[in-house]
């Protein structure tokens, strides 16, 4: 557990500087290192609810229409076209009892024409994702997560990096995921006792909770 939480603290440290790295063309007036935009889109999981059963899919959906992406620093939508995302779903074992590190936790269901690989450690099971580059009118991904283990889980989405489909360029500027949910289950992961497994909430993940970048669910 202690490198599944390594790697994703270190992946959540990373991730802004990644998305900031830019070319000389996108830095911000004045030599302004910040990112050029500061992007959020809502991210649609079905069916949102607590309890699952093991064979359960939890779906993820991202639809832009247009390739208009609303950006906080102008609290407008803009044409943000001809690059690609790449975006990490993420299943984490937040509690059970014995605490074993038995993934993968889930299986990936991923769209034709896009670029995935999943990844396992003994606590975690994460999908690198990129997409973008196409001659589709708008941004859509939809994303299976069928659910392989019981357990407490934390089910997280987040964009890594923005780049240019020709180049392969960092583009100067970030992309921040927010589940369309009304509660991501915070107090029932804070409701867990995780003291009898020798833990306690952590804060990378009560963070992400408070984002909407991450929901709780129960898998039986």
């Amino acid at each position: 557990m202690k490198i599944g939480k390594l790697y994703l603290g270190l992946l959540l440290v990373i991730i802004p500087f990644l998305q900031g790295l830019q070319c000389d063309k996108d830095v911000v007036g004045n030599g302004d290192p910040r990112p050029q935009y500061t992007f959020k889109e809502k991210v649609s999981l079905q069916p949102y609810k607590l309890n699952y059963s093991i064979g359960d899919t939890i779906w993820l959906d991202v639809n832009v229409a247009g390739k208009r992406l609303y950006d906080e620093r102008t609290s407008q939508r803009i044409l943000y076209d001809s690059v690609a995302f790449t975006s990490i779903a993420q299943v984490d074992l937040l509690y059970n009892n014995p605490f074993i590190g038995d993934g993968p936790f889930a299986k990936l269901v991923y769209p034709t024409g896009i670029a995935a690989h999943t990844n396992n450690s003994l606590y975690q099971t994460s999908a690198f994702i990129t997409y973008g580059c196409s001659n589709a009118t708008d941004y859509r991904l939809k994303v299976g997560i069928i659910l392989l283990k019981p357990g407490v889980f934390g089910v997280s989405f987040f964009n890594s990096s923005i780049t240019e489909c020709l180049t392969g360029h960092f583009r100067s500027a970030q992309l921040f995921y927010e589940l369309d949910v009304t509660d991501t289950h915070k107090q029932f992961y804070l409701q867990q006792p995780l003291s009898n497994i020798g833990k306690k909430p952590d804060e990378v993940f009560l963070n992400m909770l408070d984002r909407k970048a991450m929901v709780v669910v129960q898998v039986q």
